[in-house]
C-alpha cells in the first residue's frame, strides 16, 4: 500500500507541475514532525527547475525555527509560521499545499483558515484530518512506545518523542539510501 501511495502522490505532483498553464504554480511544502524545510530540498529543486515557485517553511521548534518547544502548546502556535506566511500573500496569490506525515495537519489547518488562497492540497502519506480532530485522536492511532525504539519524555504539559534509528530506518526512511538514514542519526 505504501508503494501505491507514493505512486499516487507522485502522479498528482507531476500532473500539477507539468500541466500546461499560463503561469507557474506556487507550491507551499509542509514538513512532518521532527523535520524541517530541509527535507523538501529534492522536490523543491525539481519544481523550481520547471519554473514553479516553491516555499518550504520551518514550523515552530523545527528546522531553523528558534521557537523553543516549551512555548508551543497548540496547533495554532505550531503552525504560526504558516499563518504568518499565508497572511502575507496578496488576495490574488494561490498556493498548492503539499504536506507529508504530520504536515497533513498543516495542509488541513491552512485549507480551513485560508480557503481563498488555496488552489489545492496534496497529502503525501500524511494525516488527513477534519476540524474536530485533536492531538489525543492522533495518539490513539500511533504505535505503542514498547513497539518502537523511540524514547518518550512526558512532562507537564510537554510530551516529546525521540525517534529511534531502527524505527526511522524501517518506517520513515525505508526508501532512502542507507547513507542518508545514517547521516540523520550521525551513524558511520
Amino acid at each position: 500500500m505504501a508503494a501505491f501511495n507514493r505512486f499516487l502522490v507522485g502522479i498528482v505532483i507531476v500532473f500539477l507541475a507539468y500541466s500546461p498553464s499560463s503561469s507557474a504554480l506556487h507550491f507551499l511544502l509542509i514538513h512532518g514532525s521532527g523535520h524541517g524545510a530541509w527535507c523538501w530540498y529534492k522536490l523543491a529543486t525539481l519544481l523550481e527547475q520547471k519554473g514553479h515557485n516553491v516555499t518550504a517553511l520551518d514550523l515552530a521548534y523545527s528546522g531553523r525555527n528558534q521557537v523553543p518547544l516549551e512555548r508551543v502548546h497548540t496547533f495554532d502556535e505550531y503552525h504560526k509560521p504558516l499563518s504568518e506566511y499565508m497572511k502575507s500573500l496578496s488576495p490574488e496569490d494561490k498556493v498548492v499545499l503539499v504536506g507529508h506525515s504530520y504536515g497533513g495537519y498543516g495542509v488541513s489547518w491552512v485549507m480551513e483558515r485560508f480557503p481563498e488562497k488555496v488552489l489545492g492540497g496534496v497529502f503525501a502519506s500524511a494525516f488527513m484530518v477534519g476540524p474536530n480532530f485533536t492531538l489525543e485522536d492522533t495518539n490513539k492511532l500511533l504505535p505503542r512506545p514498547d513497539q518502537l525504539d523511540d524514547s518518550f519524555v512526558i512532562g507537564d504539559p510537554i510530551r516529546i518523542v525521540l525517534i529511534g534509528p531502527h524505527f526511522a530506518a524501517t518506517l520513515l526512511y525505508q526508501n532512502s539510501p542507507p547513507e542518508v538514514t545514517k547521516s540523520i542519526f550521525n551513524h558511520t
